[in-house]
């Protein structure tokens, strides 16, 4: 595919990172539907870190009497279909964490170094390392993005979480435009 070509390719040669990740931008154009985004950026955000299974949680207000805001998982790679809808509080959970401290979080091991609740159930079982990294626009947290290894799998390193940091940012602008595209159709 395109993408693959112009993104996961030259990604295999780490100095084309800077530039690969400013064309996610570019080739992700923010015309497409949200969910269409979201699943590109999990699967780009999968291939680069050469992750298990990716989450990307969107933050939402709560509509209720207390208007909290609520990070919703909303798309998945490689991780349970059954997951998608979970919803947290911002605090709670690793994806809660990072959203309320607005700071890349990196694990080495999950069920080692992670001390509070659990995003997923048998999370402590299943989790290796971890990196979540928020997701920022125009100063507002819109989301978190959290990319998992398995027990056995590849073990990320600090240039992993930079990485998904520079894919996080580029990310956070394509998902808010996107998400005001959906909203000037509701509109229409």
């Amino acid at each position: 595919s395109m993408i693959h070509q112009e993104i996961i390719t030259p990604l295999a040669d780490r100095n084309n990172q800077v530039e690969a990740i400013h064309n996610v931008s570019v080739a992700i154009t923010s015309q497409l539907a949200l969910d269409t985004v979201l699943s590109e950026i999990a699967i780009q955000a999968g291939g680069w870190l050469n992750a298990d299974g990716v989450g990307i949680f969107l933050a939402q207000v709560d509509k209720d009497i207390d208007g909290d805001t609520n990070l919703v998982l909303e798309t998945v790679f490689n991780l349970p279909k059954t997951y998608v809808g979970m919803s947290f509080r911002v605090g709670e959970g690793l994806a809660g964490f990072v959203a309320q401290t607005r700071e890349t979080l990196y694990l080495e091991n999950y069920a080692r170094d992670w001390k509070h609740s659990d995003d997923f159930p048998y999370a402590k079982e299943t989790f290796g390392s971890v990196v979540c990294t928020p997701l920022i626009y125009a100063e507002q947290i819109i989301g978190v993005v959290m990319v998992i290894a398995s027990q056995e799998g590849y073990v990320f390193n600090r240039q992993d979480a930079y990485l998904l940091e520079l894919l996080g940012a580029q990310a956070a602008v394509v998902i808010a435009h996107s998400r005001l595209f959906d909203q000037v159709d509701e509109a229409r």
